[in-house]
């Protein structure tokens, strides 16, 4: 139980870090070029998941799978957490009539933890987590 706490706690701070650094390459992306924010955006978010991967990759779940194993699937896993983090938005928008800046942390609360579930059991399986 202590273990899957430390696991949690990492996973979450990794969050944190990828969520910083990708928010600053997007900052810096739209401040030292011509790329527009949609772009800038792509591309920041393309850094904070290689973070995430990495770190949680060697950090997190001590993973000894070949990153072209893994890579494919945190890709699809976390394709699949947006959806699901756009869909919990929407419904507490919606249906539930919550308040956008409640509903926005609804979807971050369903994103981490299928993502954190993916990683456990999908993603880095078979591994010293």
């Amino acid at each position: 139980m202590i273990a899957l706490a430390i696991q949690t706690m990492k996973f979450l701070l990794v969050g944190v870090l990828n969520t910083l650094t990708g928010l600053a390459a997007i900052y810096a992306i739209m401040y030292f070029t011509s790329l527009g924010p949609l772009t800038a955006n792509a591309v920041g978010y393309a850094v904070g998941l290689a973070i995430s991967f990495i770190l949680n990759s060697i950090w997190t779940f001590k993973s000894t799978n070949p990153a072209r194993h893994s890579f494919p699937k945190y890709i699809l896993c976390a394709i699949i957490a947006y959806l699901l983090n756009a869909a919990a938005v929407l419904l507490a928008l919606n249906a539930l009539k919550i308040n956008p800046y409640i509903a926005q942390l609804c979807g971050i609360v369903i994103y981490s933890t299928v993502m954190f579930i993916a990683c456990k059991l999908f993603i880095f399986k078979n591994n010293a987590s």
